[in-house]
């Protein structure tokens, strides 16, 4: 009984928690979070954040997209003017 708990023993990696930042003894090299909690959480938050980062984009209507086609389309017609007019300056 005692070779299986010191075999135990020697496998457990000491890590960091994502989560809360708290070293545990994980069984495998692939652990992330001390506890079933803190990995719930963390990816709670990831996803909040991920949602807010986009948020900005879900509040534009079909008026918007509309406006941003419109100055994406003189931009590139500005832009290829300028290359037309520096061709010409230089031929």
């Amino acid at each position: 009984m005692e070779a299986n708990y010191e075999k135990t023993q020697k496998r457990l990696i000491n890590k960091t928690c994502l989560n809360c930042g708290n070293e545990f003894e994980a069984k495998s090299h692939r652990a992330k979070f001390c506890s079933d909690k803190c990995r719930f959480a963390y990816h709670q938050r990831e996803r909040r954040r991920k949602e807010k980062k986009m948020s900005w984009i879900k509040k534009l209507d079909s008026k918007h997209w509309t406006m941003i086609g419109i100055i994406f389309v003189l931009v590139a017609f500005i832009i290829g003017l300028l290359i037309l007019l520096n061709n010409l300056a230089a031929g």
